[in-house]
């Protein structure tokens, strides 16, 4: 069989859909199953409208058959709705080129819009079968959005089958459109480090951001913005600064929305927590389980999401991790993780508090964590899951 994938994003661009797209497609080839991906090429908004649409073919890692179209502007809010409008025609236009040069037996988009939506014309003229992954917000979020909300509809109505990656998602979304019957849950995965291995470097990491020995290092990995519910770490951080002051809050990725810049700056400007605040700005995916290895806590504060790479990496090496319950299905409190009661700063505070203040406890639940990781999200398990329902397709 042969499939090919589609993703907005792809490596070197960091972040949820890039890694986990990554990761599947080499996975599969482990599983020798023939893919490649398509996916957009992001250039400057200025230089955008001075270039002519491309493609643009490479061998990644020297396994995978990769396109990259293009140009698509890398900010999308200063596109007015008709070069928005072009630059997707003029994808869709070499999606499909490339679909009849391939001949895929099935497509799989990753992200509900643009990929999925894009992939779904694709589909619909060539007559092959689409499965549209969703990775979290373009559902739990953006069915709120009245501009999308049509699309939305449209491309998982159509779609041949549909993935979630968390339970969550999933009821929430046959609870608004009637796709039960042809969607499922295939959770992510992680490719687990050794922490012993890390050691050094992280204490040469701890050295070169500034952080004395003994302060305790609350952490989070990802991009800050609001629906990660960083504004409740923040308030929460604070909080815990009124207690104690061997503290770091240790934020590892990039603001990427002026909006969110603002207010998260605002805030730890008037709290009077810059010297306790680290943003590292862009960390290369490759440095992040050194990032993990130092921190004694790691919060995963999200009002809504899929399932964070961050969050399994954690895991993965045995660090105590802090959930908003929104993760309820994944983790069990007291267990393997902490959760607190998503939107409730306090109870965030409380819980980060419990970790650091028992140790013991931190470590049972970091080992159990491991644990869960080694035996429920192998690499393997999420790609093996994945060629059953490229075969139930097929052969149905």
């Amino acid at each position: 069989m042969k499939i090919g994938i589609i993703a907005e994003k792809f490596p070197p661009i960091v972040d949820g859909i890039s890694v986990s797209v990554e990761r599947i497609a080499m996975g599969l080839l482990d599983q020798n199953i023939d893919v490649c991906v398509a996916t957009f090429d992001y250039q400057n908004f200025s230089d955008v409208k001075r270039m002519k649409p491309y493609v643009k073919k490479e061998f990644h890692k020297n396994r995978l058959n990769l396109y990259r179209i293009g140009p698509i502007s890398e900010v999308m809010d200063l596109l007015k709705p008709g070069e928005m409008a072009s630059e997707r025609r003029n994808f869709t236009a070499f999606l499909e080129d490339i679909c009849r040069k391939e001949r895929f037996d099935i497509l799989h988009a990753f992200f509900v819009v643009n990929s999925g939506f894009l992939s779904t014309f694709v589909s619909k003229r060539l007559n092959v079968p689409l499965i549209v992954s969703v990775r979290g917000n373009d559902v739990s979020r953006d069915i709120f959005n009245y501009n999308k909300f049509a699309c939305i509809k449209w491309t998982l109505e159509n779609a041949t089958r549909i993935t979630f990656v968390n339970s969550a998602t999933y009821e929430r979304t046959c609870d608004v459109f009637d796709i039960m019957d042809k969607s499922v849950v295939i959770r992510n995965s992680v490719q687990s480090s050794e922490i012993t291995s890390l050691k050094k470097k992280g204490d040469d990491l701890a050295k070169t951001l500034k952080i004395p020995k003994d302060t305790k290092i609350i952490g989070y990995v990802g991009t800050l913005r609001e629906k990660k519910g960083v504004q409740y770490l923040l308030e929460a951080f604070s909080q815990i600064c009124e207690e104690r002051n061997d503290i770091t809050l240790l934020l590892v990725g990039d603001i990427i929305k002026p909006y969110d810049n603002r207010v998260f700056q605002d805030y730890i400007r008037d709290k009077k927590l810059a010297n306790n605040v680290i943003i590292t700005g862009f960390v290369p995916h490759e440095q992040v389980y050194l990032y993990l290895s130092i921190m004694d806590v790691i919060c995963i504060p999200s009002i809504d999401d899929g399932m964070p790479n961050s969050l399994l990496e954690a895991m993965s090496i045995g660090k105590p991790v802090v959930a908003s319950d929104f993760f309820s299905d994944i983790l069990t409190s007291q267990k393997n993780a902490l959760l607190f009661r998503t939107y409730d700063a306090k109870d965030l505070k409380n819980k980060i508090l419990k970790i650091l203040d028992n140790p013991d406890l931190g470590k049972r639940i970091g080992d159990m964590a491991r644990a869960l990781i080694k035996k429920d999200y192998k690499v393997g398990r999420e790609c093996r899951e994945y060629v059953q329902l490229y075969r139930e397709i097929l052969y149905e």
